[in-house]
């Protein structure tokens, strides 16, 4: 399913999740319940009915935390971003900012930099920035006995840090690296985001030739997102083109 995911394979990646789901089943049913939230990953993933997929995962596991930052990124990446403040402050007083001492903690610390960078949320942002920083070349997966999923290289989040904290040297160098890396694995569908952001970069720095680097940046960003039929990625691809 690991590989299948990374690549945007979506349908391969669903089909050997209801395989396991399905021998699960035989085995016994609260297993099968446990595996059972993996099935709602490749749509997650791609942006499809994201929100109330997360929604729906937050509901079935209350007590899982850094679910409900997936909730918020989702909302973000349809353009909710009121409902994804308001979110953001019923998590806080749950600890949605506590570090996860397992094999979720790169992934929650990813995605709060999304949150910090995204929301504004600056001295999150300026923490978030420094815990990342060594791990840089890593893959961010979640890794629990029950799922092992991609999230895609931490240059990603960290270049999103250095944009919100203006650090734009940095960013620019985050998001090759992450580039890079994305080339190196065929992580399509985090190629496709990382494009996007850097562009974004790019178009809110506004020096001599930032314009024209991110509309080819933007143009791949789009063949991408059309190919591994990610909509939520090419409607904001295809905003940004009009900026």
């Amino acid at each position: 399913m690991m590989s299948a995911l990374l690549a945007g394979r979506w349908q391969d990646a669903l089909r050997v999740t209801n395989e396991l789901v399905e021998f699960a089943s035989a085995v016994d049913e609260r297993l099968a319940f446990a595996y059972a939230p993996n099935q709602r990953l490749p749509d997650f993933l791609r942006g499809v009915a994201a929100s109330e997929t997360a929604a729906a995962t937050v509901a079935a596991l209350p007590a899982r935390i850094e679910l409900r930052a997936l909730l918020i990124i989702a909302l973000l990446d349809e353009g909710r971003a009121e409902e994804a403040r308001d979110e953001w402050q019923r998590a806080r007083p749950m600890g949605i900012e506590n570090e996860p001492a397992d094999g979720r903690w790169l992934v929650h610390m990813s995605n709060l930099a999304r949150i910090a960078a995204d929301l504004a949320e600056h001295d999150l942002a300026q923490r978030l920035y420094h815990r990342l920083l060594p791990l840089a070349e890593w893959n961010a997966i979640l890794g629990t006995i029950y799922t092992a999923a991609p999230f895609g290289a931490v240059a990603r989040p960290l270049g999103l840090l250095a944009t919100a904290l203006g650090l734009w040297k940095e960013a620019e160098l985050h998001f090759q690296n992450a580039a890079r890396l994305h080339r190196q694995w065929n992580a399509r569908p985090w190629l496709a985001s990382t494009l996007h952001d850097h562009s974004r970069m790019r178009l809110q720095r506004g020096r001599p030739g930032d314009r024209e680097a991110a509309r080819t940046m933007l143009r791949e960003a789009l063949a991408l997102a059309d190919d591994l039929e990610m909509p939520n990625l090419e409607e904001r691809a295809r905003a940004l083109t009009k900026s």
